[in-house]
């Protein structure tokens, strides 16, 4: 049953009530999040995190400065890592029914890089909770290609009598616009009898080299799948497991954001000046190797400031700790100080 018969209304404008329904564009904002910071290309969103986490402007100004020095370490992609290395770390032995097949498939599996392309599926589940797979094959290439799609590129249509059941995918195309000769990601719409493209603004538009906007597919089985690595309930989306991990990212690199700061403000010593202030000459530079022209009678004193930052260090090393705890990875683990027991359930 297709969303045609399911919703009684054209694909089309379901398509596109679901593209911009506000929750929807909310939990695929959500999805990228994750991406980036376990992509490690987290130094704008520490930025406008910092503009949440501080009122002064002042403050928020400098502190923005160090942005991409809190992105020095990343404890979230490091946890990722240690929960899914345990699934693929002994290449799987794989076997199909009939037997006289085997060859065939095994050459299949290694065309589409199957052990290596799940092994990226086991590392993105536990990233974002649900996946989805696309199996494609490529004519000009002549292969199969099996492509990951994670949360943020992908929407999903649901049964409207069961919702957590997937009844149609629209997934995120890059295409050139022979038109305005720019890139624009457009929307790839798919259920069990239907599959149609939406151009960036929503229109829908042949294939490359069709003519038909809209065509059926004529396949048994739609080649998107939705895996996830929790039991569905009420939800098509796992939108909350893992966020206490990413809390626990930005508050790690929030502290090496302030130590970083800390470190850099006492590296100068601070002059005070008395006597003849108005006769001091302005815009001198104080540096390590210069030194202060003062008319007579000024008395001009450093002032050393030396606080360290081990309060801060200190706090990000026991919520680093903590984090790996509660997913299993003892503290020798993460820190790699030794052969340590760990959570090696795949």
């Amino acid at each position: 049953m297709g969303v045609l018969d399911a919703y009684r209304r054209p694909p089309v404008e379901v398509a596109r009530d679901f593209l911009v329904n506000t929750d929807e564009v909310a939990r695929k904002e959500d999805a990228k999040e994750r991406r980036l910071v376990y992509e490690e290309d987290t130094e704008e969103l520490l930025r406008q995190k910092i503009g949440k986490w501080f009122n002064d402007p002042t403050v928020i100004a400098k502190t923005r400065k160090f942005a991409g020095l809190g992105a020095s370490q990343s404890l979230y992609r490091r946890i990722v890592n240690e929960r899914a290395r345990h699934v693929y770390s002994i290449p799987p032995v794989r076997t199909i029914d009939p037997e006289a097949e085997q060859e065939t498939f095994s050459r299949v599996a290694v065309e589409v890089e199957l052990n290596e392309t799940m092994n990226a599926l086991c590392h993105e589940l536990v990233n974002h909770n649900d996946v989805v797979t696309y199996t494609r094959y490529i004519p000009r290439l002549r292969r199969i290609k099996i492509d990951i799609l994670t949360p943020d590129m992908v929407t999903i249509i649901p049964d409207p009598d069961d919702v957590t059941t997937p009844l149609a995918y629209l997934y995120q195309r890059k295409t050139y616009n022979t038109i305005t000769h720019t890139w624009e990601m457009w929307q790839v719409f798919w259920d069990d009898t239907f599959t149609f493209l939406l151009d960036a603004r929503g229109n829908i538009t042949p294939f490359p080299g069709e003519k038909e906007a809209m065509r059926r597919h004529l396949m048994p089985e739609m080649p998107l799948l939705l895996v996830r690595r929790w039991k569905p309930s009420g939800q098509m989306w796992n939108r909350t497991q893992g966020k206490a991990l990413m809390a626990a990212n930005y508050l790690t690199s929030l502290m090496r954001i302030l130590s970083a700061r800390l470190l850099k403000a006492q590296g100068f010593n601070t002059a005070v000046i008395s006597g003849d202030i108005h006769g001091f000459p302005k815009e001198q530079v104080l540096d390590e190797e210069g030194a202060l022209i003062a008319p007579e009678g000024t008395q001009v004193t450093m002032l050393q400031l030396q606080t360290n930052a081990d309060h801060y260090t200190k706090f990000g090393e026991s919520v680093a700790t903590e984090a790996a705890a509660n997913h299993g990875i003892s503290r020798g683990r993460l820190n790699q100080t030794g052969a340590q027991d760990s959570d090696d359930t795949g």
